[in-house]
């Protein structure tokens, strides 16, 4: 289909170039200034136009498939988890329909709990690392590029806000990642999401893959009342 429609942009750019094509340029003569035909400035205005045309279309297009396999991936994370964890049963909804927004939205795909730790349910060798500039961000793009490897794949990631030493009040903190400290633990998450604590924690937070809605029942009724769709 994208192959088509590929197809497509190109034959619309060659339309105009075919009919530009049979527009002759004038003769030049040697020692006096070139002219050119007002037929050719049009052609010349039509080919930058058709240019410029196909390019968005195609900007466009490659833009729609990124959020396309975004979408993807994170109804794949929640279908995952589910199945993994039909025995668990948080029971019914009891939260807002209107979730809160989410100051400083990341706009990554992921549902956001913000002041809630997730302990457990880790993948092998965690946690991850990333430094404290990278942060949050950071976090959720190792999550992205985490590669599945049979059994494990990762649907989301929880991550703390530096602290102590590491705290964003020290003054020196500026030079500490040339010293390699102060780097911020990333602990990704499996899709057996089932056996892990939620526990309330100041300036942490859970990203997981997919939407609020698609979570509900899969996190307690209070951790899904701060979810905010990023």
């Amino acid at each position: 289909m994208h192959l088509a429609h590929l197809l497509l942009a190109v034959l619309l750019l060659l339309i105009p170039l075919a009919q530009c094509s049979s527009v002759e340029a004038p003769p030049l003569f040697i020692g006096r200034p070139t002219r050119v035909h007002p037929a050719q400035q049009q052609c010349n205005r039509i080919k930058a136009a058709e240019k410029a045309r196909v390019a968005a279309i195609i900007a466009k297009r490659q833009t729609s498939r990124q959020k396309l396999l975004a979408k993807e991936e994170g109804e794949e994370a929640v279908s995952l988890t589910r199945r993994a964890c039909t025995a668990i049963h948080y029971g019914p909804k009891t939260s807002s329909r209107v979730y809160p927004t989410c100051r400083n939205s990341l706009r990554t795909g992921y549902a956001r709990y913000t002041g809630w730790d997730l302990s457990g349910d880790n993948l092998p060798n965690q946690p991850v690392y990333v430094s404290y500039t990278s942060g949050e961000k950071g976090c959720v793009a190792a999550c992205n590029s985490y590669r599945t490897n049979g059994d494990y794949t990762c649907v989301g990631v929880s991550s703390d806000p530096p602290d102590g030493l590491c705290s964003t009040d020290n003054p020196l903190l500026p030079l500490f990642p040339l010293l390699g400290i102060c780097n911020i633990p990333c602990y990704l998450k499996n899709r057996y999401l089932c056996a892990g604590q939620w526990q309330q924690k100041e300036g942490s937070v859970v990203n997981l893959k997919g939407g609020c809605a698609a979570w509900q029942g899969l996190v307690p009724a209070n951790v899904d009342a701060a979810c905010c769709n990023n």
